[in-house]
C-alpha cells in the first residue's frame, strides 16, 4: 500500500485538534518580529490531530472541576504533547532549547522569534518542546549554572514561556522549583504536567487558567497522570518515548538491528507491538493522527523517512536522502530529525555547507520547497570547500578489532584566491598530516591495553563555520575532540587566520601593534567582567591564568565581524562542564591595527 493510498483509507472521526508530537507543540497572535537570519539555526514543534474519545480524556480532580478560575484555555484541544513543531492557521512554530523559529504559512517567510543568550549552533539545538496554550507559548528552555550553597554545575530544562508574538518572555516556574528538570511536559483539559521521565520526584502539575496563564500547583496524585504512576511503579522504560495519551504511550525501541514501534496501555500494562523495520542508526519519530513517521540514519549518513501506521501496520518509504555533499559533520538532517504538520513534513538539509528548513509535501509529486534563507550560514562555500580524511587503527594480532579512529574535516580553500596553494598545503600537513601521526604515536598496542580496551581512542576534528571573511582575510576555529579513556574526551580548538592574496597564517602580531603587556591588560579586563558576573562558574585564581596564559604568540583567538574572540579551553579557568570561556573585544579598543576589517 503507498502513503496515499494509505491515507485515504485512514478513519477520520471528530478530529477536534491537530497536534503533532515529537520524539525526544501551535502559535497564534500578532506576526512575529523579524530576528537575524545570518545567525544561526531553528528549532522544533509538535502536535497531533486527537480523535475525541471519553477513553483519552484527562480524569480532573475534583477540586479543578469545581473552581471556575481553572478552566481550559481551549476545550476543543483535548490534549497536546510537549514536542517539536506546533502551529496555527497563520503559522508554524519550531522549537529548540534556546531558541524559537516561526514560519509564516501565508507567505513562507521564515525566521527567528527567540534565541537565549545561549544560543549556539550544533547538536541538538533543535531538539526543542514547546506546547501553545491560547497566546501562551509554553517551552523548555536549557539553564546551567552553580548551585549557590555548595558550588556544583548544573544543566536542566526549566519551563519558560513568552505571547506568541514573540513578547513578554519569562521564566514560568521558579527555577528553585525546577531542581530535578524536565525532560516532557504533556497537557490535558485545564492541567499541565511537567515531567521528568528518569526522576519522578520533579513532576510538577499545574491549573491553566482561561488566559492562557498558570494557575495553581496541584498534587500529582490528584491529576491521575497514569505515564507518572507508570514511571513511579518503575513498570515502565521511558526510553524511546514518542507519544502519549491519558492512557497510552508509544515507543520506538531499537533492538536486535531493528526499530520495534509499540503501544503500551498505561493502565492494564499491555504492551503490543504495532510493526518493526529493519535497520539500526539515529532514529527520529512522531506521531500523527494514528501514523508514526520516522528518520532513521545508519552509519553511511544516508536518511531514510518513512511511515508506519499504528491500525494495520502499513507502511513503506516516503523518501531518501543520501547526498552528503556540502554538508559539514555538525550539520546534517540527523540534527532535526522530521516534523510533521498536517500533509507536510519538515527535514534539514545543507546546500553549500548552509543549513535550510526543507518542506515536503506528502500527497503530491512536487519537489521539495527550501525555504530561500538559509537557517545558518557557515560562509564556508564563500570561501571553498571542506575536506577529509578517515583512518582507523587495528591491532596487529586481530585485525578486527579496532584500536583508534581519526575522522578529520578541514577548509580546503578555493584556487580562485592566490594564496589558496599555500594555505591548503599548510592545512592539510598541520590538521591531516601531523594530527594522523600524533594520533598513531599515542595509541598502545601491547596486550595488556588491548584486552582492557572496551571504547576504541578517537580524534575527531572539524570546522563548522567561518567566522570571519571579507575577501582579503578568512578566520575560522579548528574545532577537535581527543578521547583517550576515561570519562569524557577533550575539545580542543585552534583558531586560525590567513591572508589569501599571500597565504600566510597571521598571528596577533601581524593584525595588531598593542605590546604584549597592553594584551595582557586588555584581555585579562574582559575575562574579569565575566568572571565577577558569576565567580563560583570559575577557578578562584581564574583572572591570573587568564594574564599568564596571554601572549602575542597564542592561537586561542579568532578574528569576527565584531572584534577579536579570544578563548580559554575547559579546565583553565573553569571546570570541564562550562566548556569554553570567550570574549570578544571589539576591534576598536586595539591600537594601530594592521588590517580594515569589514563593517558588521
Amino acid at each position: 500500500m503507498n502513503w496515499s493510498m494509505h491515507q485515504s483509507m485512514k478513519k477520520r472521526t471528530a478530529i477536534l485538534a491537530s497536534v503533532i508530537c515529537l520524539y525526544t507543540v501551535g502559535g497564534c497572535g500578532a506576526q512575529p518580529p523579524v530576528v537575524d537570519m545570518n545567525d544561526t539555526n531553528m528549532t522544533q514543534v509538535s502536535e497531533t490531530d486527537i480523535t475525541f474519545d471519553e477513553e483519552n480524556m484527562t480524569q480532573m480532580s475534583e477540586t479543578q472541576t469545581l473552581d471556575d478560575d481553572k478552566t481550559d484555555v481551549n476545550m476543543t484541544q483535548v490534549s497536546q504533547n510537549g514536542a517539536g513543531i506546533q502551529e496555527n492557521d497563520a503559522y508554524v512554530y519550531f522549537f529548540g532549547t534556546d531558541c524559537i523559529y516561526v514560519v509564516d504559512k501565508a507567505t513562507d517567510d521564515a525566521r527567528f522569534l527567540w534565541k537565549s543568550d545561549a544560543f549556539e549552533p550544533g547538536y541538538g539545538m533543535f531538539d526543542g518542546k514547546g506546547i501553545l496554550l491560547g497566546e501562551k507559548i509554553y517551552f523548555l528552555e536549557r539553564v546551567a549554572g552553580r548551585l549557590e550553597d555548595n558550588g556544583v554545575y548544573y544543566e536542566m530544562f526549566v519551563l519558560s514561556r513568552m505571547n506568541a508574538d514573540g513578547s513578554g518572555y519569562e521564566q514560568a516556574v521558579a527555577r528553585e522549583n525546577s531542581i530535578y528538570g524536565y525532560t516532557g511536559m504533556y497537557y490535558s483539559n485545564g492541567v499541565l504536567h511537567l515531567y521528568n521521565s528518569y526522576n519522578t520526584e520533579g513532576t510538577r502539575c499545574y491549573a491553566v487558567l482561561a488566559d492562557g496563564n498558570l494557575g495553581a500547583e496541584i498534587p500529582v496524585e490528584e491529576t491521575k497522570f497514569l505515564y507518572q504512576k507508570a514511571l513511579e511503579e518503575e513498570w515502565l522504560d521511558p526510553s524511546g518515548l514518542v507519544y502519549l495519551t491519558d492512557r497510552e504511550a508509544f515507543f520506538v525501541v531499537t533492538q536486535d538491528g531493528k526499530q520495534t514501534f509499540e503501544r503500551v496501555d498505561l493502565h492494564t500494562k499491555e504492551r503490543t507491538v504495532i510493526g518493526e523495520i529493519e535497520g539500526q542508526g539515529s532514529m527520529s519519530a512522531v506521531y500523527q493522527e494514528g501514523t508514526f513517521y520516522y528518520m532513521l540514519c545508519d552509519e553511511t549518513r544516508k536518511a531514510t523517512v518513512g511511515y508506519l501506521s499504528v491500525e494495520d501496520a502499513a507502511g513503506g518509504v516516503l523518501f531518501e536522502l543520501s547526498d552528503m555533499t556540502g554538508y559539514t559533520k555538525r550539520f546534517s538532517p540527523f540534527s532535526f530529525g522530521i516534523r510533521v504538520s498536517g500533509d507536510d513534513l519538515y527535514y534539514m538539509d545543507m546546500r553549500d555547507y548552509d543549513a535550510y528548513l526543507v518542506r515536503r509535501c506528502m500527497t503530491s509529486s512536487q519537489q521539495p520547497m527550501y525555504f530561500v534563507e538559509p537557517v545558518y550560514r557557515t560562509k564556508i562555500h564563500e570561501v571553498g570547500t571542506l575536506a577529509a580524511q578517515k583512518h582507523e587503527i587495528y591491532a596487529e594480532n586481530n585485525p578486527e578489532q579496532v584500536l583508534g579512529t581519526v575522522d578529520i574535516e578541514w577548509l580546503s580553500v578555493d584556487t580562485s584566491f592566490a594564496g589558496a596553494k599555500k594555505i591548503n598545503a599548510y592545512l592539510y600537513e598541520h590538521e591531516a598530516e601531523n594530527m594522523l601521526t600524533q594520533f598513531e604515536n599515542n595509541v598502545r598496542r601491547d596486550e595488556e591495553f588491548i584486552d582492557a580496551l572496551s571504547v576504541p581512542y578517537s580524534y575527531d576534528s572539524e570546522v563548522p563555520c567561518v567566522r570571519y571573511f571579507d575577501g582579503n582575510y578568512v578566520s575560522f576555529v579548528q574545532q577537535g575532540y581527543d578521547y583517550f579513556g576515561g570519562a569524557h574526551g577533550l575539545p580542543l580548538w585552534e583558531g586560525y587566520v590567513f591572508d589569501l592574496e599571500t597565504g600566510e597564517r597571521l598571528l596577533l602580531p601581524d593584525i595588531i601593534s598593542n605590546t604584549e603587556a597592553e594584551l595582557k591588560d586588555l584581555v585579562t579586563e574582559y575575562f574579569g567582567e565575566i568572571i565577577d558576573e558569576s565567580p563560583s562558574d570559575f577557578w578562584p585564581d581564574a583572572k591570573e591564568t587568564v594574564r599568564e596564559s596571554v601572549s602575542l604568540e597564542m592561537t586561542d583567538f579568532v578574528l569576527t565581524d565584531d572584534g577579536i574572540c579570544f578563548f580559554m579551553h575547559p579546565y583553565s579557568i573553569a571546570a570541564y562542564a562550562m566548556g569554553f570561556s570567550e570574549v570578544t573585544i571589539p576591534y576598536a579598543e586595539f591600537s594601530g591595527l594592521r588590517f580594515s576589517p569589514k563593517k558588521s
